[in-house]
């Protein structure tokens, strides 16, 4: 059941990040709108002063840890994993 759910979740950002690498290069959008756009998912991401996201995490031996992580701006960072860990 752990492994079909990180697949799809495995599935599911490889698909979005697909579409995102298909919308930057679109050819009907010219440099300078494409430019825009970077720079809009750029200042998005400056202004942002913290960040928290459930994360699975996979080991050499296969085995499934879950968890979510908290980025703070400047330069801190914490992982938080469910129990038993």
């Amino acid at each position: 059941m752990i492994k079909k759910t990180f697949k799809k979740r495995l599935i599911n950002l490889f698909t979005s990040f697909i579409i995102l690498l298909n919308l930057l290069s679109i050819p009907s959008t010219s440099y300078s709108e494409q430019n825009q756009i970077l720079k809009k998912i750029e200042t998005y991401f400056n202004n942002m002063e913290s960040l928290e996201a459930k994360f699975t995490q996979l080991d050499h031996s296969g085995n499934i840890t879950f968890g979510r992580v908290l980025i703070s701006k400047p330069g801190k960072i914490r992982f938080e994993y469910n129990s038993p860990s």
